[in-house]
């Protein structure tokens, strides 16, 4: 129950740090803490003797990706979430994650590349974009939801929706793997 309960609060972080990336382009250490403090007390309690072992991948993670991040060819809070996400699972399924966050990544991709050069009406988002004042954005006259969503489109990709996306599906798939099995068992 206790691990359940951990994860989901690691989970929640997670999508109130993705809810704030896609609001604000902020990743918020906060968060970002919460979702490492949970997982390394999820490695506690399932596995005290491997916690150690989960500490050293995401150390070795964030100290790689903040490399990464000093050239600007990720963001300093992606990479920090990234390092913490990995502490949501045990260290040798940190590959898989990884691999789970690249093609979320490569979606979001896909969906923000649709979204900036095949979306109709590109003078309102250049009209936005060039002045983002609030009466710039209502004289385009589009509603609230759609000009957010153009202005985000016309942004950042931000890459914590991938994070999200990455490791929920790795726990959808294992979900569904458990489910199968125990209904072949019985």
């Amino acid at each position: 129950m206790l691990a359940a309960a951990l994860l989901t609060i690691g989970m929640a972080a997670l999508v109130a740090v993705t809810l704030s990336d896609l609001k604000r382009q902020i990743v918020p250490d906060q968060l970002v803490m919460l979702v490492a403090v949970s997982g390394l007390a999820l490695r506690l309690w399932l596995a005290p003797s491997f916690a150690w072992l989960s500490l050293l991948v995401a150390a070795l993670m964030l100290i790689a990706l903040g490399r990464l991040a000093y050239h600007e060819w990720i963001g300093g809070g992606d990479a920090k979430l990234i390092a913490a996400v990995t502490l949501l699972v045990p260290a040798d399924q940190v590959p898989a994650l990884l691999l789970y966050v690249a093609f979320a990544g490569g979606a979001a991709s896909v969906v923000y590349f649709v979204a900036r050069f095949l979306r109709p009406g590109t003078w309102a988002i250049e009209a936005v974009s060039a002045s983002p004042s609030p009466a710039a954005a209502q004289a385009v006259g589009r509603p609230a939801w759609m000009r957010r969503a153009l202005l985000l489109a016309a942004g950042p990709m931000p890459y914590s929706l991938a994070v999200l996306g990455g490791i929920g599906s790795r726990f959808a798939i294992e979900a569904i793997q458990c489910s199968c099995a125990t209904f072949y068992l019985s």
